[in-house]
């Protein structure tokens, strides 16, 4: 293919997002838009001939860049256990053997649809450890927030100062199986 991209899911701003190569810029669209998005909302491949004669593609990158899209091949990228899209692999104008501009046919989608399956679980793993970490970020900054610390209150020494205490004075926990103090396993 001459060009690719590839987008992964926003959830919480319903958008698909990718960081273009050539300028590092972040590029973000509506999750419902375009062919990505109506590959990303059904989950299903897409597979178009001429980008021209389908009501999806926008044509507006094209006139502004002197850019002609001809083919274009959608493929959804899916958390391997719900089955969700993650994000979409999107091949513009497959170059054929001899430099001309090509169809994608049944094996580039077949290659595509196991690379993607291939990368599913990665993705997902890496999302799940992206959570974990601003769960982590969230928790810490929690903690201390309820200790009455807070990161915007530090002395000179980069140290945690105390400030006005969020907590009650005492906090009773209470541990199941544990009475009176006793700790001892049952």
């Amino acid at each position: 293919a001459d060009r690719c991209t590839v987008f992964l899911v926003d959830q919480v701003n319903e958008q698909l997002f990718s960081i273009s190569t050539d300028s590092t810029k972040e590029i973000r669209i509506p999750k419902t838009v375009g062919i990505a998005g109506e590959c990303a909302t059904t989950g299903l491949t897409i597979e178009i001939a001429d980008a021209y004669e389908n009501p999806l593609f926008n044509q507006e990158f094209d006139k502004s860049s002197g850019y002609r899209t001809k083919s274009i091949l959608a493929v959804p990228i899916k958390d391997d256990v719900a089955g969700a899209a993650l994000g979409v692999i999107q091949m513009i104008n497959k170059i054929e053997f001899d430099g001309e501009i090509g169809v994608f046919n049944a094996d580039d989608v077949q290659v595509l649809e196991t690379f993607a399956r291939f990368i599913g679980p990665k993705v997902t793993k890496a999302s799940l450890l992206t959570g974990e970490k601003r769960a982590e970020k969230t928790e810490t900054e929690a903690s201390a927030a309820f200790h009455g610390f807070s990161r915007d209150s530090e002395d000179s020494a980069g140290k945690y100062k105390p400030r006005k205490s969020l907590a009650p004075e005492s906090v009773t926990a209470i541990m199941e199986g544990a009475e009176d103090g006793d700790d001892e396993d049952d």
